[in-house]
């Protein structure tokens, strides 16, 4: 084999392995949604377990609610096929604020972002966001020894 071959077949094996690398990389990375509850009107709603961090009396976690046909709040035509929030929480008061929040279309493309904290407020009873409460609750029971140590 002549050096202009080799080359060539040195290269298309390095960008072989550089791809393999990125892909396990990114299935690495994956989040963990895990089932948290539906809303009456068949809405689902996921924790990215892998995403759950406490700091003191505040537990942060991502979530993901699969919408059904909702106008977008950015007043456009489009739908929302999903969104993710990040939520933090105070166990012990029942509240929580809500951090971050990202919009999706179908397709996965952004439909808008924020990134401003929002006030403190109380969990709704018999709600989504009370499921939510409920799973962060549970979560930081099972976890309560591994944390304080």
């Amino acid at each position: 084999m002549d050096g202009k071959r080799m080359r060539s077949r040195v290269l298309a094996i390095f960008v072989s392995a550089v791809m393999m690398l990125f892909v396990t990389a990114k299935v690495a990375n994956a989040s963990i949604w895990q089932f948290i509850c539906n809303a009456s009107n068949g809405e689902a709603c996921y924790a990215d377990i892998e995403s759950i961090e406490k700091k003191g009396d505040l537990i942060s976690v991502w979530v993901r609610k699969d919408d059904k046909d909702i106008e977008s709040i950015t007043n456009e035509s489009t739908k929302i096929a999903s969104s993710k929030v990040l939520f933090s929480i105070k166990i012990a008061e029942k509240s929580y604020r809500i951090l971050q929040g990202i919009l999706y279309k179908k397709s996965g493309e952004v439909i808008s972002s924020y990134n401003e904290a929002t006030q403190w407020s109380k969990f709704v009873p018999d709600s989504v966001g009370y499921g939510i409460f409920e799973f962060v609750s549970e979560w930081e029971k099972s976890n309560r020894k591994h944390l304080n140590h």
